[in-house]
């Protein structure tokens, strides 16, 4: 925020707003629509709203006259005496980032589950299988039982976003994926010029297996 590099900002808002409005609000829409208990309503509303403010501020140097007007509307909303209600969204502080606040646990699950999703759904592309039609299992291939443990609160979300029945877990990671290994000859290359072991690293690279290869991923 030092600098005005629209050309750095912009492709990260973009991002954000596309795991908000794909992710977030698009999985919440029943408890924003109110149709869950009221309690998650007010949460879920909550949350939106305060995403949408602390965006909308964040971005008032770049965008100045947009966000403006966002915040006019924002502001209705605002507790009488609010520190955040002033008249202008330019006369507010940009907070600093509480690392505090983040959660590596719950970043990574969220991470996971996306990646599951979009992968199954290219599956589904490239197999031409519609997402209209159901499937009857989904595995997810994980060494360590703690990725699909983390998955556990995504289940249901899982099964409506891909339109499957059942998920497993399969630990056996050779069983669906093979990891292979090629020398990279412009910086190996010069290393060992002239040096007849060369061959033999070439080779040894080659031999090695998928548990070997994923310990030095």
């Amino acid at each position: 925020m030092g600098e005005y590099k629209l050309y750095n900002v912009l492709p990260l808002l973009i991002r954000f707003l596309d795991l908000l409005t794909n992710w977030y609000v698009r999985l919440n829409r029943a408890r924003l629509k109110g149709e869950a208990e009221e309690d998650a309503w007010t949460v879920s509303l909550n949350v939106l709203f305060d995403v949408l403010l602390k965006v909308n501020v964040l971005m008032s140097p770049q965008v100045p006259f947009i966000t403006e007007h966002m915040f006019q509307n924002l502001r209705l909303v605002l507790r009488e005496g609010s520190p955040l209600a002033e008249p202008s969204v330019h006369l507010l502080r940009i907070a600093e980032a509480n690392p505090r606040l983040l959660n590596p646990t719950v970043t990574e699950q969220m991470a996971n589950f996306m990646s599951l999703v979009e992968t199954a759904r290219k599956l589904r592309e490239q197999k031409k299988v519609s997402l209209k039609q159901p499937i009857s299992s989904l595995t997810v291939v994980a060494r360590k039982a703690a990725v699909f443990e983390g998955l556990s609160a995504f289940l249901q979300y899982i099964r409506e976003e891909v339109n499957v029945e059942d998920i497993r877990h399969e630990p056996n990671v050779e069983k669906y994926v093979k990891l292979d290994a090629l020398p990279n000859l412009p910086v190996l290359g010069p290393k060992f010029k002239g040096n007849k072991a060369f061959g033999d690293v070439k080779t040894a690279i080659g031999k090695l297996t998928t548990a070997e290869l994923e310990q030095v991923r």
